[in-house]
């Protein structure tokens, strides 16, 4: 008791003498957790998604747009304060939060271990520094120090009022940061709170709630935010919440990962359990549910999206389960059995790891140590890293320069649809982005209608730099759908530069209304036949039943797929998100590629759906009722621009970018009718690997494993009769922007190389053609190399037609991509 009404200071000087040893440690556990956790960018803004998106909240918060009505992101106002890539702008700001931050993270860790029973110091320690960038992005850091922070506040009259008011401006400045600390921040607050007033301690409870509000209003009007927004901001990144749980879902690697981290999440919940039958108070339940509210909303940031986002799980909670041993004090039975289910819950998060990422453990040592030196370099040489830095930024503004797409805009207004905003940064493009900025973030049909009325009202930009390019396999008109109808309406794509098509507004922006058709009530797996000849607009809602209401509030829904058939017999399967899909979205034409999409915009569509199904797995269809809601509407004919082929033909070369106008060549193919050859006949009997591939054919695809940055493979063997021209059509998805080749042996030539054809392709799915006669195919071996990056291909289809007498003149002349 005398240890408990101490004064600080004697109280600190007597834990140095009892535990001198972990005292002279101190200082070196504090400068190797720093170094651990010390990171600044390492490279420029470019345009892949996570380096854009990083890249535009940097730009947005410079130029202080409101967060909530200008941009809604699950990011917040200082999301650039964690940010990972350069652009040249508040990087001051980003190296002052980066010493001052970790310093006060070290300082806070190193608290924690010695607040920790003995036994448990070194091991929380090495976990810290092996294991707590195990996933680069910050969060499972930021857990940890909201926790341990949490954690010594639940420790009664340890201690004043300042130490809890320090507290409460940390949080309060962090939650800024991300929605999802915003949420962690309130979550700690409101427990510890109740802890302090079941204690009576009321003024704790007041100095906490009060520091996080003060230090959090501050923190808005300092990054530039008006206070009106916040009210938004609060309901808009509630809502890209639940619509992230929704859309953006992906199964894990293994069951045995999921089944490790749940286990793991268990024995936590046990171990607050017996805490809290040893000491049945309010108290000690304030104290177990925060535990295991943190366990639960880490698990869940890391398993919607299971890739390697489970890491940071498994990098976190190991440590957190320690914390509990901060402030509770059970009898040594239940403190010897709550240590058991500590170690237990170490090795099942190893485990997850190491079935995540196979090398992880080998890799921890030498990881750590390299991050360690990497912070020395930086810090000891700040002035060289940045200017590294800036010569990074500068070659990757020449790499990706747009200079007739700067010549066409000049400095009018441009947004970028895609995910590839980076671009724009790099171009210094006077960037004017609709709030939800990456479309597959409009997850609800409230985040959608933002996004179009954005595109509706005179705020709309003069261009769009467009990329078509959804993700996870999605039905491609289903992202951003209010906004790609708007495009195709109200713009007109002018050119293509580097596999980006500008477009221009025509006109001024105005909305475009579905006229409704047909309500349609369908089972799982029913077929619904739609008019082929028209342009349909689909909105498909999937009430839940209320086994799949439960399931939607702690976890994500079960995956659904789309089947759609086209006029010419193929078949489409995609994702289809709930969410998305019932705000409604293009069906007719059909627009699964870029080519596709550019076809219909210029009055050429060349494909349209006939019939399509919903498809939920057997075991997931007790999440919904029996019936699904098919809403069918149809949509103005659009007036292109070019209205006559000769008109298009120039038009369709600059946005193709091609020799030989690929509309004309996938004209003459659809013109066609006798098929010598394609995979309803021959499967993929004839593909072999020639080189740095692997082929795995199934029953549909043909994926083509490339070990290296120059794949090869052979084709079927093809033929086609004396005097006769086929073209040649091949669906491919390619893992990267890349150059793919078709090579082939004219009569007299003996050995590939020399005659090849060339086209580009962008990431995701491609439809290419090539024409041939019977000439080029006389050396009996097509080689396809399907592009230049390491990584995974899919061939989906392939056919070769022959054309017919009067189509063959359309495309007889040389193709300029042939070589030599």
């Amino acid at each position: 008791m005398a240890s408990q009404t101490a004064p600080p200071f004697s109280r600190i000087e007597a834990f140095a003498r009892e535990h001198w040893l972990l005292v002279a440690l101190l200082p070196a556990v504090f400068a190797l957790l720093w170094l651990e956790l010390f990171s600044l960018p390492l490279s420029a803004v470019s345009p892949a998604l996570d380096s854009s998106w990083c890249g535009a909240l940097i730009h947005f918060a410079e130029l202080k747009l409101q967060f909530g009505r200008d941009v809604i992101f699950t990011y917040g106002p200082l999301a650039h304060l964690i940010s990972f890539v350069y652009t040249g702008e508040l990087f001051t700001a980003r190296v002052l939060w980066e010493f001052a931050s970790k310093t006060v993270f070290a300082a806070i860790l190193c608290a924690s271990i010695i607040s920790l029973p003995k036994i448990w110091r070194p091991i929380f320690f090495l976990f810290v520094l092996l294991f707590i960038w195990i996933d680069p992005i910050s969060d499972a850091l930021y857990f940890l120090v909201f926790t341990c922070v949490a954690a010594a506040l639940f420790r009664q009259k340890d201690f004043g009022i300042s130490i809890v008011i320090l507290a409460g401006v940390l949080f309060g400045v962090c939650s800024l940061i991300k929605f999802t600390y915003f949420l962690l921040a309130l979550f700690a607050i409101g427990a510890v709170g109740l802890f302090y007033c079941l204690e009576r301690r009321p003024k704790g409870a007041l100095g906490l709630v009060a520091a996080f509000l003060g230090s959090l209003l501050v923190s808005w009007h300092l990054a530039g935010q008006a206070f009106s927004s916040l009210p938004l901001y609060v309901v808009n990144s509630v809502e890209i919440c639940f619509g992230y749980k929704e859309a953006m879902g992906t199964p894990a690697a293994s069951d045995w990962i999921v089944a490790a981290s749940v286990a793991a999440l268990l024995f936590g919940l046990v171990q607050c359990s017996l805490l809290v039958l040893d000491s049945p108070r309010l108290s000690t339940l304030c104290l177990a549910l925060f535990f295991v509210g943190t366990g639960v909303l880490s698990w869940t940031r890391a398993f919607v999206r299971a890739d390697d986002h489970v890491l940071s799980f498994f990098g976190f909670f190991p440590e957190a389960s320690l914390l509990i041993w901060v402030q509770a004090r059970p009898r040594p039975t239940i403190r010897r059995f709550g240590y058991g289910l500590n170690v237990a819950i170490f090795v099942l998060c190893l485990t997850g790891m190491t079935l995540q990422q196979p090398t992880v453990l080998s890799r921890a040592f030498p990881d750590a140590i390299s991050q360690m030196r990497r912070t020395w370099r930086v810090v000891t040489a700040l002035g060289e890293t940045t200017g590294q830095l800036r010569s990074q930024l500068a070659e990757a503004r020449l790499a990706n320069d747009l200079p007739r797409v700067r010549g066409e805009i000049k400095d009018e207004t441009i947004d970028v649809f895609g995910y590839e905003q980076g671009v724009a940064l790099l171009n210094h493009f006077n960037y004017t982005a609709r709030p939800i900025f990456q479309g597959y973030s409009a997850y609800s049909p409230r985040l959608i209608a933002t996004n179009t009325a954005f595109y509706s009202s005179d705020r709309a930009p003069t261009y769009v730099l467009l990329k078509y390019q959804p993700i996870d396999d999605r039905y491609p008109t289903t992202e951003d759908a209010g906004v790609l109808l708007q495009l195709l309406y109200n713009y007109t794509p002018l050119f293509e530069e580097r596999g980006y098509t500008l477009w221009k507004r025509v006109g001024e922006p105005k909305p475009v209304s579905p006229q409704h058709i047909a309500t349609r009530s369908l089972l799982i797996d029913e077929i619904c036949e739609i008019p082929s000849q028209e342009n349909v607009w689909v909105e498909i809602d999937f009430p839940k039943s209320v086994r799949g209401r439960l399931r939607n509030l702690i976890y994500k829904p079960p995956p659904i797929e789309i089947h759609t058939m086209n006029q010419a017999g193929r078949r489409f399967v995609h994702r289809l998100v709930p969410s998305m899909s019932s705000t409604g979205f293009i069906i007719n034409p059909q627009l699964e590629t870029t080519r596709d999409l550019l076809g219909s915009a210029i009055g050429d569509p060349t494909n349209s759906v006939v019939s399509f199904l919903v498809d939920v797995p057997r075991q997931s269809r007790r999440y919904f009722q029996r019936h699904l809601v098919c809403r069918i509407s149809s949509i103005p004919e659009r007036r292109p621009r070019a209205r006559d082929r000769r008109s298009r033909t120039p038009l369709s070369k600059a946005l193709f970018s091609e020799g030989r106008s690929e509309l004309e060549l996938a004209q003459g193919f659809h013109s066609a009718s006798k098929i010598v050859l394609n995979r309803e006949s021959n499967g993929f009997a004839g593909f072999e690997p020639l080189h740095e591939v692997e082929l795995i054919a199934g029953k549909r695809e043909l994926r083509v494993v490339a070990s290296g940055p120059d794949p090869q493979l052979s084709l079927p063997r093809m033929t086609l009769d004396p005097g006769t021209r086929g073209i040649l059509r091949i669906d491919i998805e390619v893992p990267d922007d890349t150059g793919l080749q078709l090579f082939y042996l004219p009569a007299g030539v003996s050995v590939l190389g020399d005659y090849h054809m060339d086209r580009s392709v962008q990431r995701g799915k491609n439809t290419v053609y090539f024409a041939l006669d019977q000439a080029e195919l006389a050396g009996g071996q097509l080689r396809l190399d399907p592009g230049m990056v390491a990584g995974e291909y899919v061939i989906t289809d392939f056919e070769l037609r022959v054309l017919p007498e009067a189509e063959e003149t359309s495309v007889s002349p040389p193709d300029s991509s042939r070589m030599p």
